[in-house]
């Protein structure tokens, strides 16, 4: 499982891409290329090239991640420039989404060395499933799995309910309401987290991933 940032102007192809790459168990955030972007902490970057406030050749110097870049650009010195950038690989449009998914695993499996989240005696194995805290095994649902994976990969960060709505049970076609969030929550606490320690509530926002434990 990795964090990718699309940043992408079109918006069916940018939720087409969140889409089948959630569905492969990533962590997507999506980009519009509107939007000034202020978090550059990802696992790759897929970056078109064409975007309305800068260009993705320049955007690309922000980030210290892999990058491959997706873009109707096709002209060998546009090619060039890619990777003369460093990318990891340069995509022209139109494209087939099986290679471009079979292309992400190898720059993950390249550069990502560890999918390991360990902190005071919890540890997670983001690939594997599996969480232990102070020597003992948790055993979690598949919809535990990805609330706990989305707050530690978002750890430092307010997480709205709506967000959770949105990057768990949207991409499933699961049509839910807050409830549904509150339940699931308070349900991973009593199994992890029974002081609220991990898992902090902030009133009338949503939810937090704590390290100041």
């Amino acid at each position: 499982m990795a964090k990718i940032l699309i940043v992408e102007d079109d918006k069916d192809l940018n939720d087409g891409l969140k889409y089948a790459l959630s569905k492969e168990g990533h962590l997507v955030v999506q980009s519009y290329g509107h939007d000034v972007i202020e978090d550059f902490n990802y696992d790759l970057a897929i970056l078109d090239v064409n975007l309305p406030r800068i260009s993705g050749f320049d955007l690309s110097k922000n980030f210290k991640c892999p990058i491959l870049f997706l873009t109707a650009k096709n002209l060998e010195k546009d090619i060039l420039e890619g990777f003369s950038l460093g990318c990891e690989d340069y995509i022209t449009k139109p494209f087939s989404l099986a290679i471009l998914k079979e292309k992400i695993k190898v720059i993950i499996r390249r550069n990502l060395v560890s999918t390991c989240y360990s902190y005071k005696g919890l540890i997670y194995d983001q690939d594997n499933k599996e969480l232990e805290i102070d020597g003992i095994s948790i055993i979690l649902t598949k919809k535990e799995h990805q609330i706990l994976n989305y707050l530690i990969q978002h750890r430092g960060k307010v997480i709205t309910k709506n967000m959770l709505l949105e990057g768990i049970w949207d991409i499933e076609g699961e049509f839910v309401n807050e409830g549904t969030v509150n339940v699931a929550i308070n349900r991973l606490r009593k199994k992890m987290d029974t002081e609220n320690k991990w898992i902090q509530t902030v009133f009338g926002i949503g939810y937090k991933w704590s390290e100041k434990i």
